[in-house]
Formats: C-alpha cells, sequence, structure tokens
C-alpha cells in the first residue's frame, strides 16, 4: 500500500509545521508528500521548504479547497490518498493503523476517530463512535446511521482508494464549503468502508481564516452538499439527515445572520421543514432578537443545571465549523 499525503494550504505558517511534522513521526511512512499551497501571502511554503523531510509543493490559485485539494490527487502517484489538512496533526500510529485495517479488506475507504482542540486551548477527547475495535465492509447506509447520531466525518482523517476518488470525479470545486461530506458520499455509495475507533488525528477548530469560518455560508453550503449527494428517491434517512440540517441551518441564520442570510437559509431548507417549523420559523423570522434571547436563556438554564457547557453546546458546531 502506497499512501499519498495531501496537505492543501492557504496562509498556514503558523500551523503547517506542526503538520508536517506530524508526518514526518509515522511508524509507517508514507510513498509521498504532497503539499499544495493556495495563493499564501504569508511564508507557508518557506516553511514547508525547510521542514527537513522530501516535500513536493504545487503552488496555485485556486481560491478554493476542492480544486487544491483535487490538484494534490491528480499529482499523486499512491493508490491511496491521506488527506491532511495543514492546520490538523495525525497521531503516530495512523498510516500504520489503516495499513492494518485496509490490507485484510476490500474496503475503498477509512476513516477514524478524532480528537478536538479549539482556539482557547481546550481539548475534546470524545469519541464520535465509540466502538471498541475496527469495523470493515460498513455500507453507506451504515455511514448515515452514525451520521444521523452525530457521528463528526473528519478530513484528517480520512484515506480513500486514489480510483474510486477519479472514478467520482474527486471533490466538486462548486462546493467551495463541505466539499468534504459532499464527496465522500459520492465515495461511498455502493461500496464497502472502514471505521478505526483508534484516535487518528488531532482536529484544530476555529483556525483564524480556515476555509469554514463563516458559519451561515456553511451551513448552506452543508444543505447543498447532501441534497445533491442524496439524489431522489431518498431514503428516510437521507430526509431525516437533510431535515436536521436544514432545521440547524435556520437556527444558525436566526443567530448570527444577517437578513440576506436568513433569506437564503430559508429558500435552501425551507422544502425540508414541517408545517409546524415552517409557521414557528416564519414568526422568528420576523423578530430574530425574540430567537436569540430564548437561545440565550436556555444556555443559561443547561450552566445552572450542569455546571458547565458541554463541549456539544458551542455556538459552533461540528457541522457548521469544518474547514
Amino acid at each position: 500500500m502506497k499512501f499519498s499525503v495531501i496537505i492543501p494550504s492557504h496562509n498556514a505558517a503558523p500551523y503547517v509545521g506542526d503538520a508536517l511534522a506530524s508526518v514526518a513521526a509515522q511508524s509507517t511512512s508514507p510513498h509521498e508528500v504532497i503539499v499544495v499551497d493556495d495563493d499564501s501571502k504569508d511564508n507557508t511554503v518557506e516553511v514547508v521548504k525547510q521542514c527537513g523531510f522530501a516535500t513536493k509543493v504545487i503552488q496555485v490559485q485556486h481560491h478554493n479547497a476542492a480544486a487544491t485539494r483535487n490538484e494534490g490527487i491528480k499529482e499523486a502517484t499512491g493508490d491511496w490518498i491521506a488527506f491532511l489538512d495543514s492546520d490538523d496533526t495525525w497521531m503516530s500510529d495512523h498510516l500504520m493503523h489503516a495499513m492494518e485495517v485496509l490490507s485484510d479488506s476490500d474496503d475503498i475507504a477509512y476513516t477514524t476517530n478524532r480528537r478536538s482542540i479549539y482556539g482557547d486551548g481546550e481539548i475534546e477527547d470524545v469519541p464520535d463512535v465509540p466502538n471498541d475495535t475496527p469495523e470493515t465492509g460498513l455500507t453507506y447506509e451504515g455511514f448515515l446511521e452514525r451520521f444521523a447520531r452525530g457521528a463528526f466525518f473528519s478530513m484528517s482523517s480520512t484515506i480513500i482508494r486514489r480510483s474510486r476518488l477519479l472514478e467520482v470525479g474527486m471533490l466538486d470545486v462548486g462546493f467551495r464549503r463541505r466539499h468534504d461530506i459532499h464527496m465522500w458520499l459520492r465515495v461511498i455509495r455502493g461500496q464497502t468502508w472502514s471505521f478505526d475507533p483508534r484516535l487518528g488525528c488531532t482536529y484544530r477548530r476555529d483556525t483564524p481564516g480556515s476555509i469554514s469560518s463563516k458559519v451561515c455560508e456553511a451551513t448552506r453550503y452543508y444543505i447543498r452538499a447532501l441534497t445533491d449527494a442524496m439524489p431522489e428517491p431518498r431514503s428516510p434517512l437521507e430526509l431525516k439527515i437533510i431535515r436536521d440540517a436544514s432545521l440547524f441551518a435556520i437556527n444558525i441564520a436566526l443567530v448570527h445572520g444577517s437578513s440576506d442570510a436568513r433569506c437564503q437559509a430559508r429558500e435552501l431548507a425551507w422544502p425540508y421543514l414541517s408545517l409546524k417549523h415552517q409557521l414557528l420559523y416564519s414568526i422568528m423570522g420576523r423578530l430574530p432578537f425574540l430567537f436569540r434571547l430564548i437561545r440565550v436563556g436556555r444556555r443559561a438554564i443547561r450552566r445552572l443545571r450542569d455546571g458547565s457547557v458541554a463541549p456539544g453546546l458551542r455556538e459552533t458546531n461540528t457541522e457548521a465549523s469544518t474547514k
């Protein structure tokens, strides 16, 4: 198995050195490391070139993370693509564990649990899927079941057969955000994949200037990604996932969005909402300040009840903060 590591970067000088160091520390060495820099204005490229091991650097001006990753996929010569964001890091046995799991299966993709670190330094080390042992032969429907329960999808813990990525057309550059889940759903449909409960990466949230730092826009792209990757006729579980995403997008727009953002979220989400929710959000859309006040009150009640705010109750949740 030959792992081609693809690292997209944009103004990542403060972080990319750590990402590369985690690649160098792998107990199983990759076949190659490709950094695709998308028009950085800082010294990202210099940091990469000084990392101390062979790294191919491609410089582009796409201003598009999907297109940037695609450049790396096209350049790769390995049979597996191992994604790593420039502000994330791998655990030292990430590639070794992937080789152990994938070598005994016909699966076309592999992903793991991840550790989150927030901008304030807080670490969240809660498994997305609390399995005891790796699983192979998982289906598209199996992923939907996990995803509907809140399982997180992280590019930096994901490894995919290069041939399968080429087969589905790689990442869709029309999705400036949430192209990751759009790609994953297309890759695993009709195929099988592996899940490893061991931590594969540390995922940095809230990175300044990260690709999906605009939360309202990210939620709208999320609905688009789901509806495009889940063509009709849709299963009840697919419909539930789309409906939940639509509710989330409306909520985020009411809390964080401008009037334009609220209109855009409504246009995308409305067809997937129940009549009850359509009525509720019609009222709240005219009184967004009241909606925000209610949310503040609910958070205060949770603090009093629990003594603290659980990571899952942060204002920016997993669906909106993907980079």
